[in-house]
């Protein structure tokens, strides 16, 4: 029997269950990498200046139903352990599956703007839900179009990020006010997750300098390279 859990962000795929999930967005067992939970907060209503350290655990969850919510574990296991290799390098040449933690920032993007934390123009966007399309990504692998999805930012210019912190900002289209992007930064790293093609970095826009589907990243660890190997 089909369903639409009207406090699921993926009720447009009308195969919810009716229990809503206690879960954060972001996963507990991915909040225990972070020193105190704590993280840099950019683009929501009730920061006032540009940005505000808070603790993520603050942001409202209890986004999916609990279907939708379980569908998303492995995609939760994978990002964990990637973020944990990050944070503490043991396996050089570790290899993940780039399109599973794609499929990860993607989640945090609908987690973060769906419960109304965002806001455009000054304005919380409230009513905002993903379109059916991308809900199939995110929960049934479907492809995205070439060139929308996880960028590695190789510019450092706007970011800082504290050692086991985690620094995340939502871009909205001007034309729809819908969110098409998120930066998160980590230790010394940057990830972008694009809904859309980014725009060449010469068009006058703020494009910053990145990688698309980046095979390897390596990490500079007690005086030896480390590297984590990406599979696309």
């Amino acid at each position: 029997m089909s369903y639409s859990n009207p406090k699921c962000y993926a009720r447009h795929l009308n195969d919810c269950s009716e229990k809503i999930s206690n879960e954060h967005f972001i996963s507990r067992r991915i909040l225990t990498l972070w020193d105190n939970h704590s993280g840099e907060a950019y683009g929501f209503p009730w920061i006032k200046g540009d940005s505000k350290k808070m603790f993520i655990t603050a942001i409202k969850s209890k986004v999916l139903c609990k279907k939708h919510n379980e569908m998303l574990k492995d995609i939760d296991g994978t990002a964990f352990n990637f973020f944990k290799e990050i944070f503490d390098p043991q396996e050089n040449g570790k290899f993940f599956n780039g399109y599973t933690l794609e499929r990860w920032f993607m989640k945090l993007l609908f987690g973060l703007v769906s419960p109304g934390n965002a806001q455009y123009q000054n304005k919380s966007l409230k009513n905002w839900t993903p379109d059916k399309k991308w809900l199939e990504t995110l929960f049934y692998g479907k492809s995205i179009p070439k060139f929308s999805g996880l960028h590695f930012v190789t510019s450092k210019k706007r970011y800082n990020a504290q050692p086991k912190s985690m620094h995340f900002q939502p871009t909205f289209k001007i034309s729809t006010k819908e969110p098409v992007a998120i930066a998160v930064a980590m230790e010394e790293f940057i990830f972008l997750y694009a809904m859309e093609k980014l725009p060449p970095k010469n068009s006058g826009s703020n494009t910053t300098d990145t990688i698309y589907h980046s095979n390897s990243i390596n990490i500079i660890c007690k005086n030896r390279s480390h590297q984590i190997n990406l599979i696309w």
